[in-house]
């Protein structure tokens, strides 16, 4: 019995130590790109009508956490500029402090720390478990509440590729059942990005 939980004791031990190699290597690979730009789709589903909405896009990444989201259709965009979220769907048009709103801030903290492989501040700002797994192409890492709450993400997972430790596909799915899946590729780091990508009307 004793041997048993010593091997089980080392198997923890190496697991974790695993898991927080990932997390690092995670981190430190997006951590050297100061401008990103890539391409996104995002798959919206609503579970009360069961319907399926398909956008696409380009989004933009900055410094000093700086996020846009300019999609195909012009009537559809999303800005993070440092305290203040943006968002425009058709003729509805959300302005918010992040200070002064739970929901937009814990997106906004998904949004831009999954992009950089911060996965330690998404677990706070979340108030999840963390697991982090893998298969033959990706690593990837789940975060869950078991304690139904009212506002929040019940589960948050996201893809990265093992190659290049890129945010290749997000999950957002609420306790409702509706979800959003973004997938993201063609990723690009140019030398600079206009302050006028981010601009909030």
């Amino acid at each position: 019995m004793k041997k048993y939980l010593i091997s089980l004791l080392y198997l923890c031990c190496v697991i974790s130590v695993c898991s927080q190699n990932i997390e690092d290597n995670i981190r430190k690979a997006n951590a050297v790109h100061h401008y990103t730009k890539c391409k996104f789709t995002q798959e919206k589903h609503l579970v009360v009508i069961d319907k399926t909405e398909l956008l696409d896009g380009i989004l933009y990444l900055k410094e000093n956490d700086k996020l846009s989201m300019h999609y195909s259709s012009s009537t559809n965009f999303l800005s993070i500029n440092s305290d203040l979220f943006y968002m425009k769907t058709g003729k509805k048009i959300i302005k918010a402090r992040l200070n002064n709103n739970e929901m937009f801030r814990q997106l906004s903290s998904l949004l831009i720390n999954s992009m950089y492989g911060r996965l330690d501040e998404i677990q706070s700002i979340t108030n999840s478990d963390k697991t982090i797994t893998s298969d033959d192409k990706y690593y990837i890492v789940t975060f869950t509440k078991e304690k139904k709450q009212v506002k929040g993400y019940k589960t948050v997972v996201l893809k990265y590729s093992k190659s290049k430790k890129q945010l290749v596909e997000m999950k957002l799915e609420e306790y409702s059942g509706n979800y959003n899946l973004y997938k993201l590729s063609n990723y690009e780091y140019p030398s600079s990005l206009s302050d006028d990508l981010f601009r909030i009307e």
